[in-house]
């Protein structure tokens, strides 16, 4: 279920700013949770972008390093981005093998509730 890239760019400012609404953003399951800020715990080399899916939809991706069942793993999350700048997880993968949904939410969880504010 990987969501594919359009081909269609779009300004560097507005990439930004739907960046930052997941950044920024929460999730229900973690509500005190910045995404961004326990991804720049939870994760090495963290990478961002945003682009318009085949489907049309706005896309947050993120992808980053870190130690997954004890061993180096590489994960992908991409959050599908909402007029309202709300958005919701629509795929994760760890070293290139799509989850389940029910599966990317509990590693999400997981992501998000070892996050310390600082």
């Amino acid at each position: 279920y990987r969501i594919r890239q359009n081909s269609i760019s779009s300004n560097k400012f507005k990439v930004i700013k739907y960046v930052q609404s997941v950044k920024n953003g929460t999730m229900y399951m973690a509500p005190n949770a910045p995404v961004g800020k326990a991804f720049d715990q939870f994760f090495k080399n963290g990478k961002w972008k945003s682009f318009v899916s085949d489907k049309n939809d706005r896309i947050v991706e993120f992808t980053g390093e870190c130690n997954w069942n004890n061993r180096p793993a590489k994960l992908t999350a991409q959050f599908k981005l909402y007029k309202d700048n709300s958005f919701e997880l629509a795929y994760l993968d760890v070293n290139g093998n799509p989850t389940t949904v029910l599966d990317g939410l509990d590693i999400m969880q997981k992501i998000l509730h070892q996050y310390r504010a600082k």
